[in-house]
């Protein structure tokens, strides 16, 4: 029997538009035997067009980040709320979860 697996998540900080700052998100692996495979994190802008997708190798339970996290544009970035979610993958011997969306919005601001 596969073990079931669950995947909280927390999104970075608000970013203002041309800090260059990055958005980010961490997901907790937890409640697997021994996990491989990987989390592919998804970032919506407010509109909801994907606009990026991060994937991390998972070694067992614990906590993964974005690789690189998402920069945005320096000119015509959109301002309000993005939203990232998270997905493990599942292996031979652990079930795949997904976030439950909680704390998963991350704000951007308008240039100062």
């Amino acid at each position: 029997m596969n073990a079931n697996t669950t995947i909280s998540t927390t999104a970075g900080g608000s970013v203002t538009l041309g800090s260059g700052a990055k958005l980010t998100d961490t997901a907790v692996l937890a409640g697997g035997g021994n996990p491989t495979g990987t989390i592919t994190f998804t970032l919506t802008n407010p509109l909801g067009a994907v606009v990026d997708t991060e994937t991390v190798t998972v070694s067992g339970n614990g906590t993964y980040t974005t690789p690189t996290g998402f920069s945005l544009p320096s000119t015509g970035g959109i301002v309000g709320n993005y939203v990232w979610s998270a997905t493990y993958s599942g292996d031979g011997n652990n079930n795949s979860s997904t976030d439950d969306g909680q704390n998963e919005t991350e704000a951007v601001l308008p240039a100062r």
